[in-house]
Order: C-alpha cells, then structure tokens, then sequence
C-alpha cells in the first residue's frame, strides 16, 4: 500500500483471506479501517486522490493511524519510528488525538523536545490562525507541561514564549492565554516569582483577566508563596465575592493569619470549618492556634516584626517570650518553641501541643516542632488534634515521618502499636492521594463565560 517508495513497519499485501485475529487493513471508496488483530482498531476517511501528493497524504495518514493503535498497544518505540516517519506529511498532524498520542508517545522515549519542536513548527507555519488548531495547541502545551521532567523544563518556557511572540502579532487575547498557562507551568513547578510575571502580563495583554475570580485567587496563591501575606489576603478578599467557597474562605483566613489580622482570620475559619461537612485538617489546627493568639495571648491584630533569633532565646523567661509574642511579633517561633517546652516539662500537653503547633505554622520547615507537637498530642486530653497532626504531617513530611514517629514509641516491639502504626499510614495515605488528584486546569474563555479542561 504505497504511492512511492515508504519506510514502516508493516507490509500490506492483496487478499480475500482472513486468519484468525489478522492484522488486516480495508480500503473503500472514501474511508479505511485499520485492525490489529482485534485488540485496537480505528476508522479513517479521506478525498479520493488527484494526484501523486495526495496520494502521499494518505498513506502518510494511514501510517499516522497506525502509530496511534500501537501507542494504544503500548508498542512506543514502534509508535515514534511511524510518527517520525509520517506525522510531517500528514493532514492529521493537528488533529487532539493525533496529537495527543504522539506527546504521550515522545514522554514515554523521554524526547518530549521531538514534541515541542513540532508543536513550535505547528504555531510558525499558520496553525494559530486556526481557532481549532490554537485550541488544540492549547491544550497540547498543558498536556507537555504535565508530563515532562525537570531536564525539559526549559524547552517547555522557552516554547510557550516562542509561541507567546509569534502569536502577539496577530491576538493579543491570544497572546494572554498563553501567558496565563505559561503561568500555570510555573507555579506548578515551584517558580512563583517568575509565575506571577506571567499572570500580570496575561492580565496586561487581556485586562478581563483581573475580572476572572480564578485569576486573582492563583495571583494570591503565588504571592503567599513568596511571603507578600497582605498582597495575597487582598486578592483572596476581592475573589470571594465571585467564589464564596468554603475552600475560598479557609486559603482567606490562611492569608489573614500571616498577615497579623488574628482575630478576622480566626472568625473566617469558623466560618469555612462550620460550613464545611469534614474541616481540612491543617485548618482547624490553625483554628486552634488561633485562639491561643486571641484569646490567650490577647493580640487581635499586629504588624509581625522580625523572629527573636535563639540568643535571645538563651537567656530569656517565659514572661520575656510571651512579652515578645506580644508587642514584636506573635508568630515567632522561636518564642513559642521554648514556651511549648517549659509547658511540656510540667506536663501541661493540652498547651504544649498548641504552642508547638504554632511554632510549627510559623516555620514550617522545622520538623522538630511538628514532631514535638505529635509527642504531646498522644497525651493530651483530646485524641482529635492528633488525628489532625498526623494527616498534616504525613502531608508536608511523607509517611516516612510518621513511620520513625511511632518507631521512637516501640520499645519493647509492641505488636499492637505496629499495627496502629500501619492503620495510620493507610488512612494517610487514603488522605494524600484524595488531595493529589487534583489535576492541572486549562482554561478557555473569559470572564463571563469559561470553558475548563482538566488534564
């Protein structure tokens, strides 16, 4: 089956006969079907052919068919040979599934560059002035985004801006999405300095941007990453009257409690958590550090100073500590690390696993205070919190470090313990997996009007 001279990987010839399962191909008058021994088949059409390139377009198609069946069949290496050989000559080369398959199938041979290269090749040669075709760009780009791997993420930023200045001549809403999503990119790895460039030039090249809740909900997010608490509080403020989420309201008082306004993020969690049917754990344990800070410390609201640094610390009293939480800064952790101790030595664990916490939340990095805080917890009054610190800590540490918890515990080889110990890292692992699936958004649309694509 050939208008010329091809390379494949299969041989066609003429024939009335079947085997058992075949690997046959049919051909009509303007359609095929390809099946592969019954495990996958697919239909195609096309215009009967003119001349000798059109009837290259065919075949070329026709083999394109055939590498997306052997992807199906998880047969890549022989899936790429056919989309190298065919996928530039075919008309199908901007097709989703056509191209779908075939990013997969780059991503499996670890050369999603092939991909990008291709893709970059689509958007100069005229594929963005297709409104199909930039969609499926679009949404292509997301998909790359998803699956490829640290060694590639250059190649994805340097495409999108590629793509992102090719496209500025001929749309800048266009131009806008791409930043958006470039954006995303970003974020989801971690960047979010250079993510929240992205999201302003989106909304510089399309102001309807910062009319969109989502927009300035993942602006707030990123700023709360880099620590610009009050920038972020605001954007969450002026999302919520568009998104009244409980999800909204609790990432709201998150915003506040750094920021220093402790008494409205504390009634913003009461709000979120009495809505809610099951509180997310890491918010009702800031919930109750914060009203350590309102009701027991008796500061509703501060500019947060700087951390007392450990020489203060060295030689200071718990009146000195709680003295600084109060007039510097009642975020320290420092200070609520060494009253949390002094609590903890006279057996007061109900405080301790409070002040721990808090120490906690405010350096979060510090595995000693979470760790501190669960020691407490398993002897404090109410077994809830611990159940809350567990979840959280197995999310920010992995079960790793509620394994070695629980080791430290195991003296004498308690059979009991270990299988508490294995109970709890199922229903934390049930936790996490429940808040991994989460899956990457591609947005189309504006503010009025959105269409969302979840990959």
């Amino acid at each position: 089956m050939s208008s010329g001279k091809t390379s494949g990987i299969f041989t066609f010839k003429i024939s009335s006969e079947r085997s058992t399962n075949p690997i046959y191909f049919e051909l009509f008058d303007d359609e095929y079907h390809i099946s592969l021994a019954g495990v996958a088949s697919l239909r195609g059409s096309f215009t009967p052919p003119r001349n000798n390139d059109d009837l290259n377009t065919i075949v070329a198609n026709i083999n394109v068919h055939l590498a997306i069946l052997l992807f199906k069949l998880r047969h890549n290496s022989e899936s790429e040979r056919l989309f190298d050989l065919f996928l530039p000559t075919s008309s199908s080369g901007t097709f989703e599934l056509t191209l779908t398959s075939y990013v997969a199938v780059k991503a499996a041979t670890n050369k999603i560059s092939d991909a990008l290269d291709y893709l970059l090749s689509l958007s100069t040669d005229g594929g963005l002035l297709s409104n199909e075709t930039v969609n499926t760009i679009q949404l292509i780009m997301g998909m790359v985004a998803q699956l490829c791997t640290p060694d590639d993420y250059s190649k994805v930023e340097s495409t999108f801006l590629s793509i992102i200045d090719e496209v500025k001549g001929i749309d800048l809403g266009l131009a806008s999405v791409f930043h958006y999503n470039l954006g995303n990119h970003l974020a989801a790895r971690g960047e979010n300095r250079n993510a929240i460039k992205q999201y302003i030039f989106a909304a510089k090249s399309n102001p309807d941007y910062k009319l969109r809740f989502y927009w300035k909900r993942e602006l707030a997010g990123l700023f709360f990453g880099i620590g610009k608490y009050r920038i972020s509080s605001k954007l969450y403020e002026s999302a919520l009257s568009d998104d009244s989420s409980n999800e909204a309201r609790g990432l709201f008082a998150d915003s506040l409690m750094y920021s220093g306004f402790f008494k409205r993020a504390l009634a913003e969690f009461e709000l979120a958590l009495s809505a809610s049917e099951s509180g997310d754990p890491e918010w009702c344990l800031k919930y109750w550090c914060l009203e350590q800070i309102v009701n027991e410390l008796g500061v509703e609201s501060q500019v947060i100073g700087p951390t007392s640094g450990s020489e203060f610390i060295v030689d200071c009293t718990e009146e000195d500590a709680a003295n600084y939480l109060l007039k510097t800064n009642a975020m320290c952790p420092d200070c609520w690390f060494f009253i949390a101790t002094k609590l903890a030595e006279r057996s007061d664990f109900d405080g301790a696993t409070v002040c721990f916490l808090l120490s906690a939340f405010s350096d979060e990095s510090h595995k000693e205070s979470w760790m501190r805080s669960l020691q407490c917890s398993m002897r404090a009054k109410s077994s809830v919190i611990m159940h809350h610190i567990i979840l959280v800590v197995s999310t920010k540490f992995g079960n790793e470090a509620i394994n070695d918890f629980f080791e430290t515990l195991d003296d004498n080889a308690n059979s009991k313990l270990n299988e508490m110990s294995l109970d709890v890292i199922m229903a934390c692992e049930d936790y996490n997996d429940e808040r991994r699936r989460k899956r990457f958004k591609l947005r189309f649309g504006d503010s009025n009007s959105q269409e969302v694509v979840e990959l």
